[in-house]
This record gives structure tokens, sequence and C-alpha cells, in this order.
């Protein structure tokens, strides 16, 4: 329900940080529960290498980016804000 209150919510893969995975959660999961109760702005693209180009693909001028998530994330909030430094929308 959370995810749902975005304009726009990109879900990479889940990578568990200090906990074991939990059997069954994953991100392509909740993006077809989303998808089953009517919500279809929530997508799975994968990869977190793929965010980045996801991102670009989506934003619009005026939008706010907000990344979350347990550590490897932050590798690309630099990239993103770079890539939308030289964009042209």
């Amino acid at each position: 329900e959370a995810l749902a209150e975005a304009d726009i919510c990109l879900l990479t893969d889940i990578y568990p940080a200090r906990e074991e995975p939990i059997e069954g959660v994953t991100s392509e999961m909740i993006s077809r529960y989303a998808s089953t109760n009517g919500v279809e702005n929530i997508w799975y693209i994968g990869p977190l290498e793929n965010a980045v180009e996801q991102v670009l693909q989506v934003v619009r001028p005026g939008d706010m980016v907000i990344t979350i998530g347990a550590g490897s994330i932050t590798r690309i909030n630099g990239q993103i804000v770079k890539e939308l430094e030289h964009a042209s929308f």
C-alpha cells in the first residue's frame, strides 16, 4: 500500500543486508501482487544495474527521485544525479 502512493515505483532485485532472505519474497512477487490488486505504477526492473537507465526513462522535469534500500542502492545515487544534470527533456 505504501508503494502505491508514489506516482511511479521502480523495484530492483532485493539484496539482503545483514539478514537472511525471506523465502518467496522478491521484487517480482511484490510487483505482481500490486498489479493483481489494481496498482499499475509499481514496476519490477530487475538488477540494480538497470535502475539508472530506467529512472532516466520515466523522470520528467519537476519530479522527485527517492532511492530507498539497505546499502547497495547508494551506489547509483551519484550516477542518477549526474545523468539528470545532463539530461535533455
